[in-house]
């Protein structure tokens, strides 16, 4: 099977060696890079888990 674009992203991408997320879990983990705070500081620990509407992301800087 030829695969010629993901061939030639492969070749022109970026491989990551060493790569870390806060928390393995991707709701908490996005939360986190979201406010920029570790998950137990946001009191996420599960999927399940929503953001307090109050809590300020860097989202909120495009607002202003």
């Amino acid at each position: 099977m030829q695969t010629p674009h993901l061939d030639r992203l492969a070749n022109q991408g970026v491989r990551f060696s060493n790569a870390y997320c806060s928390y393995p879990l991707c709701g908490p983990s996005g939360m986190s890079f979201m406010t920029c705070r570790h998950p137990h500081q946001i009191d996420q620990w599960d999927n399940q888990c929503q953001l307090s509407s109050d809590t300020p992301t860097f989202a909120h800087s495009f607002l202003s």
